[in-house]
């Protein structure tokens, strides 16, 4: 074989076991599930404040009434505080009407098993009562935290009609108890589906649409958007229903499934087609 024609064959040789090896080679599988993960937390943190102050904002009858919803304590470590008492006839005080949902400053065992301490604020304004259409109820947080997770931002609750409210989320932060957290803006629309008139929180049900934005813990940003309304059940500890669609930055959309209706932690990430498992905090 002269020179030349071993030149030859060894660039063909080369050529066919570099194409080889590139049609061997696999796609790499995107299983970042983190985004989807962070915005499923939120979403059950910020619904959970609204359902609180939901069901004490309704009765409006004062201090520690003795019921024993799931964000209370056996330990009696739980209190509601109003000025509701000498403030309950219209026509309402339009400055300010206030609660006050207290869980102290030492971490108190709940009774849907999880930890909560510090303290949400709600205060009701626009001279109406809390279920009255037109009522604007702002929620913010002392030293509040669930888990040990540290929970910020600004709920603007209004009552726009019957059983229908928008939510509005500002600045919303959850600091894991690593000193990583994750962010969260966005408008929701919350609309009581079931037991619409019951007094305890744990017997309506909710259907919640909207979309919104957001941080991971990692800093990268993204958007959402809930494509299947998410069902908020206050008798399960678990947002059980609806499927929200979470695209962080320029990667492929993830598909976040809470599930079919059974209370349980599980909750699914499809991307590309790809379902991963998670477990819901």
């Amino acid at each position: 074989m002269n020179k030349k024609l071993y030149i030859i064959s060894a660039m063909i040789a080369g050529s066919v076991i570099g194409l080889s090896f590139y049609g061997c080679k696999k796609t790499e599988v995107d299983s970042d599930t983190q985004t989807a993960e962070d915005n499923a937390q939120s979403e059950f943190v910020y619904s959970d404040c609204t359902n609180i102050v939901d069901d004490g904002a309704r009765n409006e009858t004062g201090i520690n009434k003795g019921i024993m919803p799931y964000y209370a304590s056996p330990a009696g470590c739980y209190s509601v505080y109003t000025n509701f008492v000498t403030n309950n006839t219209a026509p309402y005080d339009t400055t300010e009407r206030k609660m006050t949902c207290s869980w102290g400053t030492s971490n108190c065992l709940c009774l849907d098993n999880r930890w909560r301490r510090g303290q949400i604020v709600a205060t009701i304004s626009g001279g109406k009562h809390y279920s009255e259409v037109g009522a604007v109820v702002t929620i913010t947080f002392v030293g509040y935290y669930v888990n040990n997770h540290h929970i910020e931002g600004t709920i603007t609750l209004t009552h726009n009609a019957a059983n229908t409210y928008t939510i509005s989320i500002q600045n919303g932060k959850i600091t894991r108890p690593d000193g990583k957290y994750h962010s969260r803006t966005g408008s929701i629309t919350r609309t009581c589906i079931a037991n619409c008139s019951a007094v305890a929180a744990t017997a309506r049900s909710y259907s919640l649409t909207g979309s919104g934005s957001g941080t991971n813990i990692n800093g990268e940003t993204y958007s959402l958007s809930i494509t299947n309304p998410v069902i908020v059940d206050p008798a399960c500890k678990y947002i059980a229903k609806g499927t929200i669609e979470v695209t962080p930055g320029n990667k492929p959309t993830r598909v976040l499934d809470f599930g079919d209706g059974t209370c349980d932690d599980k909750a699914t990430v499809t991307i590309n087609g790809n379902t991963f498992n998670i477990s819901l905090q």
